[in-house]
């Protein structure tokens, strides 16, 4: 693994505990507690769209282009959850950003 991998592997474990911090204060302000469930549904949810699969990727087995889309992902999960998005507009707008990204690549 490079030094590279290895600084975007740390970076991808700060974003995931952001945007964990992020649902949690955004469910907070809706009167809502946060379960365990919502924390996995996210991470379901962020690598269903970026890899075809409702299954939870491990990090550690991710080249540095798919950790460098996971944080992009966790990232625009995190404005939608500022924007008061639900669910299922948060999960729409992620599939539009990426497939946004794709297209400049």
């Amino acid at each position: 693994m490079s030094q590279e991998w290895f600084h975007l592997r740390d970076f991808s474990g700060f974003q995931y505990r952001t945007m964990s911090e992020t649902l949690r204060l955004s469910r907070l302000l809706q009167g809502k507690p946060t379960g365990q469930h919502h924390y996995i549904n996210e991470a379901l949810m962020i690598d269903h769209v970026l890899f075809g699969e409702h299954l939870r990727r491990d990090r550690d087995t991710l080249s540095c282009d798919e950790l460098r889309y996971v944080i992009d992902a966790e990232q625009y999960n995190c404005f939608s959850l500022f924007r008061g998005m639900d669910y299922g507009e948060r999960k729409a707008a992620l599939l539009e950003h990426v497939k946004r990204q794709e297209g400049r690549e």
